[in-house]
């Protein structure tokens, strides 16, 4: 983050983003299925995927830069790379605005709900939050680069809402 920070006002920016409590401990009783008992391990893996994608988005940075065209912006990244190596490319891979990281989210979600529906999981009461949760991920077709950075922030925030609904949901009650 301080290789990303040091960069700033050179057609970067970083947006700082609100500190977020991710649960340590995961909940995932109710996601077996008694139905289909082979299929509890794929489930329960689905969460597990679901989990870490969200953590690795919530976790994420979000940079901005105003760069003319992607070549410019492939060339700076080169640079960056060469300068700071694996560090950069790991914290810059992590940009929340990064139509793969929405993607990622997304796809396990998805997957996630179709499992719970498909293995009929015993907790239906889960599984039906699931899938309102997934209901409220945002349209990606509507994410491209036709949008400002308020329009893509916002659409984050929703990113962010839905991610911490799922981790709300499956995180360990005390």
């Amino acid at each position: 983050m301080r290789v990303l920070k040091a960069t700033s006002g050179n057609n970067i920016q970083v947006i700082e983003q609100p500190h977020v409590e991710i649960p340590t401990e995961i909940d995932i009783s109710g996601f077996e299925s008694a139905v289909y008992p082979k299929q509890s391990a794929s489930v329960i893996r689905r969460v597990e995927d679901a989990v870490r994608a969200c953590k690795d988005f919530l976790t994420g940075v979000v940079v901005t830069d105003t760069f003319s065209d992607h070549l410019q912006r492939r060339d700076w990244r080169a640079g960056m790379n060469e300068k700071y190596g694996a560090v950069f490319s790991k914290v810059y891979g992590s940009n929340k605005l990064r139509l793969n990281n929405l993607a990622s989210v997304h796809l396990t979600l998805t997957n996630l709900a179709q499992g719970v529906d498909l293995f009929k999981i015993n907790d239906r009461e889960k599984a039906a939050a699931v899938k309102e949760i997934v209901g409220k991920f945002p349209d990606l077709a509507g994410y491209d680069d036709e949008l400002s950075v308020e329009e893509k922030l916002a659409f984050i925030a929703r990113v962010d809402d839905v991610c911490k609904g799922f981790l709300e949901l499956v995180s360990k009650k005390e």
